[in-house]
């Protein structure tokens, strides 16, 4: 029984550990974890949580205005035109959009309003502006319509 004892308190004295439980050798990873290897190499990944690097943009490269136009504004139809909805288009108080409307030159050609309730869902050829809207309870509809041009004096 001496012997035993000699060799359990030797062990705790090697293994670091005073509460009687036997330690992990330093270089194994910790219980519930596995050391992987790169390929080829006997050298271990580097072990614990990743470490966070932030790289702040000095205050000269931070735009001090609003931006022109919100991420996903600018829509192509199939009359070589872009859409765009600029962030000062506001609803107006019935709920519309304008949209402006530019060709391929770049020159402005009308505004479009588009219905209370009604989002873009895509294009055809001459004028044609598909909408999506929701119909209460029985789920998504899309509309087909045209682009009237009208002329204000």
């Amino acid at each position: 029984m001496e012997q035993h004892d000699a060799e359990t308190a030797a062990a705790r004295a090697n293994s670091g550990a005073k509460d009687g439980r036997s330690q992990p050798a330093a270089s194994s990873p910790p219980q519930g974890f596995v050391a992987f290897t790169a390929k080829g190499s006997d050298q271990a990944a580097p072990s614990g949580p990743p470490k966070n690097i932030y790289d702040f943009a000095s205050l000269d490269e931070i735009a001090d205005y609003w931006p022109p136009i919100r991420r996903g504004a600018v829509k192509a139809d199939f009359d070589d035109s872009l859409w765009i909805l600029p962030t000062t288009a506001t609803p107006i108080a019935t709920g519309e959009l304008l949209w402006d409307v530019v060709n391929n030159r770049g020159e402005f050609v009308h505004r479009v309003r588009t219905p209370a309730g009604r989002t873009i869902a895509g294009f055809g050829k001459g004028g044609v502006v598909y909408l999506m809207y929701r119909e209460n309870d029985n789920g998504w509809r899309i509309e087909r319509r045209r682009v009237v041009s009208s002329v204000v004096k």
